[in-house]
């Protein structure tokens, strides 16, 4: 009875796990010769899988399959971030961060079954969040090693205001993109809703600590969808203006605690 259930899946499964490791394999080739070209690596391994995993509404049908594959995907992280030997240490610098300490490699797979069993499996709000998960934390990441001039002040771990611009715009677009494909909802209400996953999404990957923006930006994005797209536009107007002031105040309250540490010293 259970592998009559199973088996429809066992193919593709089979296939996504062999595809990750074929990945991990792949990029471990790649020389690491900086921190920058580290991260580069780490993230085509995050665009690819996360390409990947936007496929599963078409796929897969029931939640239990997708959390047993992400159960299985986590498995072989944990084989090759924890167990030592030379054929899994340069497979190692793809899912490990040398700079910084993270578990993001962790949450992903987690986020992706849950979102999936939230979402049932609707195209809309499962898509989204991921294809945000995927592109807008990966542009945040590259854009910030690249161009990332002025980290947020008095946090332990490195964010950037330009990373968390880049996360902003690609978070927006996305949404732009999976709310005008999946919805017959007009212009005006699909630039509101984006605005407002946007700047809630960003406002959690700028604030979470190791990686755990992995799981909780697309749980925001879904959040967000599936309380604010039954709304009115009167509704809607409003607290995407409360949501707007969010980044204003904490941008008001760094520069009082940077003046404030200006004034002790």
């Amino acid at each position: 009875m259970i592998a009559h259930y199973f088996q429809p899946f066992i193919i593709p499964g089979i296939l996504l796990l062999g595809v990750l490791f074929i990945l991990i394999k792949v990029l471990s080739r790649i020389p690491i010769t900086s921190d920058r070209t580290q991260e580069y690596v780490r993230k085509t391994l995050h665009i690819s899988m996360g390409s990947i995993c936007l496929s599963f509404p078409w796929i897969f049908q029931s939640g239990l399959v997708v959390s047993l594959l992400a159960f299985l995907s986590t498995s072989i992280l944990c084989v090759i971030r924890y167990c030592k030997g030379f054929f899994l240490s340069k497979m190692k610098s793809v899912i490990c961060s040398n700079s910084r300490l993270s578990y993001g490699e962790f949450y992903f797979p987690a986020a992706v079954a849950i979102t999936f069993i939230l979402s049932g499996g609707e195209p809309l709000l499962y898509t989204v969040p991921i294809a945000i998960l995927t592109f807008a934390d990966a542009s945040s990441a590259l854009f910030g090693i690249k161009y990332g001039r002025h980290p947020f002040k008095y946090l332990p771990f490195k964010k950037s205001y330009e990373g968390s611009l880049a996360f902003f715009l690609v978070s927006f677009i996305v949404s732009v993109i999976g709310l005008a494909a999946f919805s017959d909802i007009d212009t005006r209400f699909i630039l509101m809703v984006s605005a407002m996953v946007a700047v809630f999404t960003t406002l959690i990957e700028a604030l979470c600590p190791v990686g755990l923006d992995n799981l909780m930006v697309p749980l925001g994005a879904l959040f967000i969808l599936k309380t604010h797209l039954p709304m009115s536009q009167e509704d809607l107007v409003f607290r995407l203006c409360a949501m707007m002031a969010l980044p204003f105040l904490l941008l008001l309250d760094q520069r009082n605690l940077s003046l404030r540490g200006e004034r002790i010293k």
